[in-house]
């Protein structure tokens, strides 16, 4: 039984990592070379803020001291924003971009992870939780990249070395969120031992 839990968890957990992965490199090559000329450009800027605030909210989140409000505000915040990303599309590519069935699928992920958190385990809810911060995290990372390969392709040297820098510390903040996540997986899997014996 313990042994088919941790699998199930794990194997859910990669489901996650496959289906937010691909979603996040969607959008990202959906906004990729988009100029403030271009009529979608507040796309390019709402992706970007969403990725943003999702992986600071998670790192405060980390960082306070468990159990607080501001730890637990920060993870909620977090968790809502990725659920927004992640519901748009796809609510977007099932709905035919219809808005209206995004929403739904905003909604029903929240409803999801809320439910799962209250009345199922709020371990399986911090993993998945800390997996949508990696994909944030992740495709934040990449948008730098391509900000600062942007400006360096025209010598624009000190803006693509900012650029550069904001990179960097997206790929630390993933390699932080990795040891998060390993982390929380090894604590449910202790729960699940201390529970059988």
């Amino acid at each position: 039984m313990k042994k088919s839990k941790f699998f199930g968890t794990l194997v859910a957990t990669a489901m996650l990592a496959i289906g937010s992965l691909h979603a996040a490199s969607q959008i990202i090559f959906g906004v990729l070379g988009r100029t403030p000329e271009d009529p979608g450009w507040f796309l390019t800027v709402a992706v970007f803020i969403s990725f943003l605030v999702a992986t600071i909210a998670l790192v405060i989140g980390i960082l306070a001291s468990k159990y607080t409000f501001t730890s637990r505000l920060s993870i909620a915040i977090s968790a809502v924003i990725s659920c927004a990303w992640l519901g748009f599309y796809y609510g977007g590519i099932i709905g035919g971009k219809n808005p209206q069935i995004a929403i739904a699928f905003v909604i029903a992920g929240l409803l999801s992870i809320t439910f799962t958190g209250l009345h199922l385990q709020k371990r399986l809810t911090t993993i998945a939780i800390v997996l949508l911060g990696i994909v944030s995290a992740y495709a934040l990372a990449f948008l730098c990249l391509a900000v600062a390969v942007a400006y360096l392709s025209v010598e624009r040297l000190l803006w693509g070395t900012i650029w550069g820098i904001f990179c960097t510390v997206a790929i630390a903040i993933v390699i932080f969120f990795i040891n998060s996540l390993i982390q929380e997986i090894t604590n449910y899997r202790s729960v699940l031992n201390r529970k059988v014996e």
